[in-house]
């Protein structure tokens, strides 16, 4: 996702778990920007599936497409 620092007051990159509802529209996103999991076997799976959504072609989400 690409979102906003007003702070900095510039655009980032994150790479964060977004939520689809049925009929894929978007429902709701991560606000946070880490990586667990219960044991290194589930990181490693939470960073591959990750990685292979990451390699989707789908257009850059911003904030803004999740507001009502």
């Amino acid at each position: 996702m690409k979102k906003y620092d007003p702070h900095m007051e510039e655009d980032y990159h994150v790479l964060t778990e977004v939520f689809y509802e049925k009929d894929g529209t978007l429902m709701a996103y991560s606000e946070k920007e880490e990586i667990m999991g219960q044991d290194p076997d589930e990181i490693i799976r939470v960073l591959e599936m990750m990685l292979n959504d990451a390699k989707k072609d789908r257009p850059i989400l911003t904030e803004a497409d999740f507001k009502v």
